[in-house]
């Protein structure tokens, strides 16, 4: 992934605003309006995908019966969508996670690779930069190279990138606004512009306000249509380019990486909360230490996003996926071997030793009592008590204590076995 997290947030904002926002309104498709089909997910334009690009971007993800739904509307846009809407939105519901994986492992690589390709010079861009690119490709498509005076700044940004005047590019964003001046219903694409300018200058003062003259030899047409999500293999690079987190503020992409690390077995990141802390650094560090890489401490860079890409793609000689090493001994311990350094299953060792003390007399004593009866009577107790428990078999009473000391027995060894199993995984030490 090329683009910064400021980037890829900024895209999220726009496309569907929050997670709540998208529970709220986008798990049903939505038509955006004018020349868009109905799109699904994060910003994903079924008018502009064909049937086998749709099944295969959400293969795996959603169900046979909603996947063929939106192939229904592959190709439809503009008023046609529009006319389409309220019946796709019967049969298609795209939650959260599914809506989140195609976006970042299908759309957002695709996206950027159009970029690449449309706008020659865009890879020495610094990664906020290229994001609003992206950015602008997601929302409008590879129009860079259109005529028209619709796409007048489009192609004074494709100009302006390759000849290195990056300074200039910020002006052309905001200056094409004017397209939907007049459109109450594009406010949004408004404030988008803005944005999009905003962190074009920031990006590029943080990186020193480098321009530099770039290769423009690449003049391939890009794609023809405004919105499109042709199958691009995604470019990747090995440059490091640390990202500025926020300590506090919550980010799409270190809660992807969160993620991706607690399914490789590295618990140390903790919660996926989107936030960064030390234990996130932590677990970024390991994980970079185990595959051979500078942990760097543990910073989000490109390295580290490459990495966890390549080792998600990783099998290992039985045919799993990569997986964190786990030394023998950690692996094979037993209860025993934890015990001495986990005062939880040290203390369950006790408790089981407690149900055997109480549960085997107790089995044993119900067994002799349902075999040969009571010997003595009881006295001293008052009378109604007295016939009320006599009435009730004796033996009864021991097979409640046996069970009370089986379930002690159970729990303990439920706990014992869950905690064992997560120091074998590494989750404790």
């Amino acid at each position: 992934m090329r683009s910064s997290r400021a980037a890829v947030d900024l895209i999220i904002e726009f496309e569907i605003g929050s997670r709540d926002q998208y529970d709220a309104k986008y798990k049903r498709p939505e038509w955006p309006g004018v020349s868009s089909g109905i799109t699904v997910g994060i910003g994903y334009d079924l008018g502009y995908n064909d049937a086998t690009t749709i099944l295969n971007d959400w293969s795996n993800l959603l169900e046979p019966n909603v996947i063929k739904a939106m192939q229904r509307y592959s190709g439809l846009t503009g008023s046609a969508a529009s006319h389409k809407l309220s019946e796709a939105r019967q049969s298609i519901l795209v939650p959260w996670d599914a809506g989140m994986a195609v976006f970042m492992k299908t759309s957002l690589p695709k996206f950027e690779a159009i970029t690449l390709r449309a706008c020659p010079g865009s890879d020495k861009l610094p990664a906020g930069c290229f994001g609003v690119l992206t950015s602008l490709s997601y929302n409008r498509g590879a129009s860079y190279s259109k005529e028209g005076d619709r796409y007048a700044e489009m192609r004074q940004i494709r100009k302006w990138v390759a000849t290195g005047e990056w300074d200039k590019v910020s002006s052309a964003i905001r200056n094409m606004k004017r397209i939907w001046a007049n459109n109450p219903k594009a406010r949004g694409l408004l404030r988008r512009r803005d944005a999009e300018a905003k962190l074009w200058d920031e990006s590029l003062h943080a990186a020193g306000g480098v321009s530099a003259r770039v290769d423009t030899g690449d003049d391939r047409e890009p794609l023809p249509s405004e919105v499109t999500t042709d199958d691009v293999v995604p470019v990747e690079t090995e440059t490091p380019v640390n990202v500025q987190v926020s300590h506090a503020k919550y980010s799409l992409e270190v809660q992807l990486i969160q993620k991706a690390l607690i399914s490789m077995k590295y618990f140390e990141v903790g919660e996926p909360d989107g936030k960064v802390g030390g234990k996130f650094v932590a677990g970024v560090a390991a994980f970079m230490t185990d595959r051979g890489k500078d942990p760097n401490k543990g910073q989000i860079t490109d390295a580290l996003k490459n990495e966890i890409n390549a080792a998600m793609t990783e099998k290992l000689a039985d045919g799993t996926p990569w997986s964190r090493p786990i030394a023998p001994a950690r692996a094979n311990a037993t209860a025993a071997d934890v015990a001495k350094t986990v005062p939880s299953v040290n203390a369950n060792f006790s408790q089981k030793v407690l149900a055997y003390i109480l549960g085997i007399p107790a089995a044993t004593g119900g067994l002799l009592k349902g075999f040969f009866g009571d010997k003595d009577n009881p006295s001293g107790y008052i009378a109604p008590i007295k016939e009320f428990f006599a009435a009730i078999p004796s033996e009864l009473y021991w097979f409640a204590i046996a069970a009370i000391a089986v379930g002690i027995f159970l729990a303990a060894k439920k706990a014992q076995d869950s905690t064992v199993k997560d120091y074998q995984q590494g989750k404790i030490n």
